[in-house]
């Protein structure tokens, strides 16, 4: 398994996946109903998250109750989109900003409480 083709996703997710909490992905997926609507489809996933305050920096221009959540991306079929959010030990984030780590091992997100 090469490293750049997701071997480092793996690799991430055993060492650190001990380390972050366990979380539910949840992401909304649209999709023409071919009569002028949308019909709305609901996918949850399991993921491993681990929930970090923002600096005072880094929420400038955020809501000041953000968050930054590391999500580990072993295990995920798909990425994370604004608008998705994430439940974590019973508290629910909708995603503003999502970013990757250079490794993309993992996201690095900014949610809001939902």
């Amino acid at each position: 398994m090469s490293l750049l083709n997701g071997g480092l996703r793996a690799v991430f997710g055993s060492a650190f996946g001990a380390l972050y909490g366990d979380g539910v992905l949840h992401k909304t997926t649209l999709t023409d109903d071919g009569i002028g609507g949308v019909t709305a489809t609901a996918i949850d996933s399991g993921v491993k998250v681990l929930v970090e305050s923002l600096s005072a920096q880094d929420k400038i221009g955020l809501p000041r109750n953000a968050v930054h959540l590391t999500v580990l991306r072993a295990g995920l079929t798909a990425g994370i989109a604004l608008d998705d959010s994430v439940t974590v030990d019973g508290a629910t984030y909708r995603v503003v900003q999502v970013d990757t780590d250079p490794a993309g091992a993992a996201f690095a997100l900014v949610g809001v409480p939902a």
